[in-house]
């Protein structure tokens, strides 16, 4: 029992870390390095220190060589090779290679869109997605053409952008062996072959192919003539017959003649003169 009484100092030494510092022991100082670098999970807690601080990464893909430090982070990326979607959409079905993509994805079935701007009040179901918006507020354009100079905000914008400077035609119409420089020309251009006409005239039913089409004819129906000369005050229903008007003002004869030098305000005149060199 007397030696239950008796007052021994504490004989034990810490091992020091090398990376912490021999004066800088204190509690928190140690609980925010173990915090912020040895984030090492159960299934880790064999990797020594040296392993931690080192920035060695001794597990290799042998698809595309791409090296990890640790052989969990490995086996996840081996499964965009396999092509391997353990994570399965119980709603639509839908798989993924990420528990965290899944998770994103579910928030498309409960319409939660928790991330709210704070200039226009839009929601967006992702972080990411709130990201690209704001970049519309303030007017950032990251993206620049190499070309031209022109700056964009997205980097898809860019893309479609580069295609004006190319002649390049890759999207092809396996019917009529058109070409196009952007999907959506082809697409657009798909409906003719189709005899889609998916633009209804609420007023007399009929429909048309292409949505500008709709809406010239609905001017029609309106009777509205939105285009005004400010020379001679006339109106125009379609901003086409406006354009070609205007050419009586400025007196711009664009169309020339390749036999005489002739020069014509309208296209249909041209070719009408063009005839008359054929009789001759």
């Amino acid at each position: 029992v007397d030696h239950c009484e008796e007052s021994r100092p504490l004989t034990y030494t810490p091992h020091q870390c090398s990376q912490i510092g021999e004066k800088d022991l204190s509690t928190n100082s140690v609980k925010s390095f173990i915090s912020n670098k040895l984030l090492i999970n159960e299934n880790s807690s064999h990797k020594t220190q040296s392993d931690v601080h080192s920035n060695e990464k001794p597990f290799k893909c042998s698809n595309c060589n791409k090296s990890f430090t640790h052989k969990s982070n490995l086996k996840v990326h081996l499964r965009l090779h396999n092509n391997d979607k353990p994570f399965k959409c119980s709603n639509c079905n839908k798989s993924f290679t990420h528990k965290n993509s899944l998770n994103l994805h579910l928030l498309l079935h409960s319409n939660e869109s928790p991330f709210k701007c704070s200039s226009c009040s839009k929601t967006f179901n992702q972080k990411r997605s709130l990201k690209l918006h704001l970049r519309l507020h303030n007017n950032e354009k990251p993206f620049k053409c190499l070309v031209c100079n022109k700056l964009f905000t997205y980097k898809e914008s860019l893309n479609v952008h580069l295609r004006s400077h190319s002649t390049e035609k890759t999207f092809n119409c396996s019917l009529c062996y058109k070409s196009f420089t952007h999907k959506s020309g082809l697409n657009y251009h798909l409906l003719l072959h189709n005899n889609e006409k998916q633009f209804k005239c609420p007023v007399c039913n009929k429909s048309f192919t292409h949505k500008r089409s709709l809406n010239v004819h609905l001017l029609l129906h309106g009777n509205e003539k939105s285009f005004k000369c400010d020379i001679c005050n006339k109106l125009f229903t379609q901003k086409r017959s406006f354009s070609v008007h205007l050419r009586l003002h400025s007196n711009k004869k664009q169309f020339k003649c390749s036999v005489c030098n002739k020069s014509f305000t309208y296209k249909r005149s041209h070719n009408a003169h063009l005839r008359l060199h054929g009789n001759e």
